[in-house]
């Protein structure tokens, strides 16, 4: 949208270093963490990386009219890599349990079996 809007005003997009700075990260998150138009697979690179790196645009650039918006955006996505992150972790946590129960059960049963067989 606000390419769009500097094309269609008297200014050089070339001249906004609001616009190229932004559009550059911009660039960075989608060579980086996608591997398809629809899916983000490098969670870790997100929250390590790129979000600091938007905060920190952020931050240097408080004063731009259009940073607010952008500050927004990345507390919602922050938000949700965060939740993403912690239920990858739960999930393996679950995983985890259920395959030390699995590995209980099986000495116990390969006990038996010995037994069994003398």
């Amino acid at each position: 949208d606000e390419a769009t809007r500097l094309s269609n005003s008297k200014i050089n997009i070339n001249d906004d270093k609001w616009f190229l700075e932004f559009s550059e990260l911009i660039g960075e998150v989608k060579s980086s963490v996608k591997t398809s138009e629809d899916t983000i697979t490098d969670f870790d690179k997100l929250g390590n990386d790129i979000i600091p790196e938007f905060v920190e645009f952020c931050q240097n650039n408080i004063i731009d009219r259009r940073t607010p918006m952008v500050t927004s955006k990345l507390t919602q996505f922050s938000s949700f890599v965060y939740r993403r992150k912690e239920s990858i972790k739960n999930l393996i946590k679950f995983l985890d349990f259920y395959y030390s129960k699995y590995n209980e059960s099986k000495e116990v049963i390969e006990k038996t079996l010995i037994t069994y067989e003398n």
